[in-house]
């Protein structure tokens, strides 16, 4: 069963800031190449979220780092 991944406006803002960092810094490729991991990881949490430690603040929530 496929879960739902809520990304917190913190992590949006801090999403954001990186994309443009990797566009001003490096290349359009290595942005490419981090949303495919990005996407990757989002799915595994969606199917296999056991798979990632829980989140020692919040109980309940698990963390991918």
């Amino acid at each position: 069963m496929s879960r739902k991944v809520i990304i917190s406006k913190t992590a949006e803002k801090k999403l954001s800031s990186l994309f443009e960092y990797l566009l001003e810094n490096w290349s359009a490729k290595v942005k490419s190449n981090f949303i495919e991991k990005l996407d990757h990881n989002i799915n595994i949490i969606k199917l296999e979220p056991e798979t990632f430690p829980e989140s020692q603040k919040d109980l309940g929530l698990r963390k991918c780092v």
